[in-house]
């Protein structure tokens, strides 16, 4: 990943909101690694006022709001394809992907709406959607400027691009946009600062229907941004083109707040009218462990992860497969790719 300057950091903090820049000074300080109490509560004021600013948007959009709310990606084939692949070491590359992706979203607003889409085309995210909204504004005329064009023909791409985010634009609104991006630049810009948050989570869902985000239960640690709302795979046909699938992916983050503990977390979502718990585990020291179960509480899920001591697990039932699978037992931070099919 990229070095991120904690000078430059500060200054965009600063520029966004001004009420913290007295106290961004602590942000700088270093401290053996290892993030201090007021530096995590300086970074958790700072989230909730960035969240409390897309709430606001989304309430004058008339789109639901609400806090620590996360958006969903929409991806490309291929890149579902290796996240599900993805074992060992390639489970952190595919989720640092994500996270250094978003970043260079953010860094390449100045330079316009066009350079933004292809920095995301080229990750393979096809949209990103702010929360609440009933799908994410899938726009394969992107993919299809970009398998169409030839070398020569970049002009022609750029002009697909733009009219691609000005569509999304059309249906989301510049400044629900522009508030999503800067949540997400807070929390990424927080990371690399801080680097204190020590478990990150890609959830796909390659299911039918909405993955909904129920409830969660914490032993140790602090939850972060969570992914609400999963859009389910959505078929797109456009005259003249074979139909294309769509698998959305949302992003977890939690991060241990306190003295000489990790993260041992749980929570519930809803999918086909089933409950599906997740449980995750990040100890400052000992092994990471990911934990999955039909019909169990978040409580639980939190609990049993401990005792099953597992980096990849799975179920079934009817209706489909739900997956956890972590990239090693050792190493902080964690990252986890999760599934529903």
């Amino acid at each position: 990943m990229t070095h991120f300057n904690s000078s430059e950091a500060c200054a965009w903090i600063s520029g966004h909101f001004p009420e913290f820049e007295s106290q961004l000074p602590l942000l700088t300080q270093a401290n053996g690694g290892t993030a201090t109490d007021e530096q995590l509560d300086l970074a958790d004021a700072l989230i909730d006022a960035a969240q409390d600013r897309l709430d606001s948007t989304l309430e004058q959009a008339g789109l639901p709001g609400g806090a620590r709310k996360g958006g969903s990606l929409v991806l490309r084939a291929d890149v579902v394809k290796r996240l599900v692949a993805a074992r060992g070491d390639a489970i952190e590359t595919e989720v640092k992907a994500f996270l250094q992706t978003l970043k260079d979203i953010h860094d390449a607003k100045g330079k316009g709406s066009a350079a933004q889409s292809s920095i995301m085309l080229a990750a393979g995210i096809v949209a990103v959607s702010p929360p609440g909204t009933p799908r994410p504004p899938v726009i394969p005329v992107i993919e299809e400027a970009m398998e169409d064009a030839s070398a020569s023909t970049e002009a022609v791409a750029t002009e697909a691009e733009a009219e691609a985010v000005a569509e999304a634009a059309a249906v989301l609104g510049p400044e629900v946009i522009a508030a999503l991006l800067v949540v997400i630049a807070i929390i990424i810009i927080l990371w690399f600062i801080l680097k204190d948050a020590n478990c990150y989570m890609v959830m796909l869902n390659q299911s039918k229907a909405p993955v909904v985000f129920l409830n969660e239960y914490k032993i140790s640690g602090q939850p972060g941004s969570v992914a609400q709302n999963i859009p389910a795979v959505e078929t797109i046909t456009r005259p003249g083109i074979a139909p294309r699938s769509y698998v959305s992916a949302g992003l977890f983050e939690f991060h241990r707040k306190k003295g000489f503990y990790g993260s041992q977390y749980g929570f519930t979502v809803e999918n086909q009218g089933r409950h599906i718990a997740f449980g995750v585990e990040c100890p400052l020291n000992g092994s990471n462990k990911a934990y999955v179960h039909f019909n169990q509480s978040a409580k639980a899920a939190a609990e049993n992860v401990d005792k099953h001591a597992k980096i990849d697990v799975s179920t079934k039932d009817a209706k489909g497969s739900a997956q956890l699978r972590c990239q090693g037992h050792s190493g902080s931070p964690a990252y986890f790719i999760g599934r529903i099919t």
